[in-house]
């Protein structure tokens, strides 16, 4: 159980990364799909694969997909700003 919620844990932040990331840099339509699909799927794939691993880096990978979910929302609120 706890895989799989590290699992969805890393695909939402990667869907949020990449959204966050397209509206910093101003991208829209299909290249912005094909990054939140993209987005998701890298660091899915790359959670399922620490399964593998000792539960330990499992959760290491899952805070870094959340820290990279929160450097990203921060951009964003700095482009906001200007």
């Amino acid at each position: 159980m706890a895989e799989f919620i590290l699992l969805m844990i890393a695909i939402v932040s990667g869907i949020g990364s990449a959204h966050y990331n397209c509206k910093t840099k101003s991208i829209a339509g299909f290249k912005a799909f094909i990054s939140l699909c993209l987005g998701g799927a890298a660091l899915g794939t790359i959670m399922l694969f620490s399964f593998f691993t000792p539960t330990w880096v499992s959760y290491l990978l899952a805070a870094m997909c959340v820290i990279i979910l929160i450097n990203n929302i921060s951009e964003y609120k700095k482009t906001l700003v200007r």
